[in-house]
């Protein structure tokens, strides 16, 4: 880059971003083995979320649920993935996060989680008690690793409580 003009500063912010982008990858790899074999069950969908945020008719809502990807989260686009956090349950968040966490790392996200999972009210808490303590471990890595992200700046203060607070790694003793 240096030898085809581009300042220093350019330079470096391209190191950055490379840099980023492999350990992304990284993230991304541990968040597929995580969630690997999670299924939505009885679980709220993502259709069915929507449904739920547009008042929809409880007819209109069984047949959002029945065209939900319900066995794989992985096939679900990340261009898919609605702002339906609130409507989701401790299953359907389980079975939904992996696939937003990976969309926000590939940048292919349209909603990021990350200020969904800095909620600290018992609702919030709950959607969250299904998580595996590997799973938990992922989440934390995905937040320390968007702490950094200059798109989550105005973010910080918040993920930063969330990692102090519903997200500290447990201590093993």
């Amino acid at each position: 880059m240096k030898a085809r003009g581009y300042e220093s500063h350019t330079i470096d912010e391209a190191e950055v971003q490379f840099s980023r982008g492999i350990v992304a990858e990284e993230f991304c790899q541990q968040i597929r083995e995580a969630f690997a074999g999670v299924v939505l069950g009885a679980g709220i969908g993502l259709g069915q979320a929507l449904a739920l945020d547009d008042y929809a008719d409880k007819a209109t809502q069984v047949a959002c649920r029945a065209r939900d990807e319900k066995e794989d989260w992985s096939r679900i686009p990340s261009r898919s993935l609605h702002d339906s956090f609130a409507f989701f349950d401790a299953a359907g968040m389980c079975f939904h996060l992996p696939a937003y966490m990976i969309g926000e790392l590939t940048g292919d996200a349209v909603h990021s989680p990350a200020w969904t999972l800095t909620g600290s009210d018992r609702l919030s808490v709950d959607k969250f008690s299904l998580l595996s303590s590997t799973q938990r471990a992922v989440v934390r890595s995905f937040l320390k690793f968007v702490l950094e992200d200059p798109d989550h700046a105005l973010d910080r203060d918040k993920i930063q409580q969330s990692l102090d607070g519903l997200w500290k790694a447990k201590d093993p003793n």
